[in-house]
């Protein structure tokens, strides 16, 4: 069963520290796929149209602020 979460991420949200921190260039699961377990990867703010899968344990996904 597929799962389709719409997120909107706030230019206030910040990173929490731990593992890498893999920055979304292109799509949030491109970032997602080059992510390791304990990996944060960082979202610019902004509105995504993407269905993102997420198959890895421990992986935080999170806002940046404004750059």
């Amino acid at each position: 069963m597929a799962l389709t979460v719409s997120v909107v991420i706030p230019s206030s949200a910040s990173a929490s520290d731990g593992g890498h921190r893999i920055r979304v260039r292109t799509t949030i699961q491109a970032a997602v796929d080059r992510a390791h377990p304990g990996d944060t990867v960082v979202v610019p703010p902004g509105l995504y149209h993407e269905s993102v899968l997420v198959t890895k344990d421990h992986l935080t996904i999170t806002g940046s602020a404004a750059a």
